[in-house]
């Protein structure tokens, strides 16, 4: 399991690097360091997992990823990233946020209304203005 990890980790790391800079852009934090930072957490695990292997079986470890909910998830997050160019980014954030919400089990209907809004305002403010990226918007 480490091994696919680090496998992954090293993908993204290579993909992060070959996302292009904008030339004006001249800011410490650029369109790479999320990935880069994912890239290396991902990474770090893995050499946990390698290096202190759980003693539990690969089934036993993979069973809560294979359930129907987390498969429908997995299945969301698909379908959010091949959307992703098409879709104004706050409403596909919040969509994606609410639908997640409530496959994963959240019921509170304050908690289903506010929380996606909030998320999609605070991570299009964090992209838009603290790493200067532009993201798809039509609204």
């Amino acid at each position: 399991m480490g091994g696919v990890l680090l496998l992954f980790a090293m993908a993204t790391l290579w993909f992060a690097s070959e996302l292009r800079i904008l030339p004006s852009s001249s800011t410490t934090v650029t369109t790479r360091s999320l990935p880069f930072a994912v890239g290396v957490v991902i990474a770090l695990g893995a050499l946990i997992l390698i290096l202190r292997p759980s003693p539990r079986l690969l089934g036993e470890t993979l069973a809560p990823v294979l359930r129907p909910q987390a498969m429908a998830f997995v299945a969301l997050l698909f379908v959010y990233a091949l959307t992703f160019r098409y879709v104004d980014f706050r409403f596909g954030v919040w969509l994606f946020m609410l639908v997640s919400m409530a496959l994963l089990g959240e019921r509170r209907p304050l908690m289903l209304a506010i929380m996606p809004i909030a998320c999609a305002a605070v991570i299009f403010m964090i992209f838009r203005y603290g790493f200067i990226v532009l993201v798809p918007t039509w609204i």
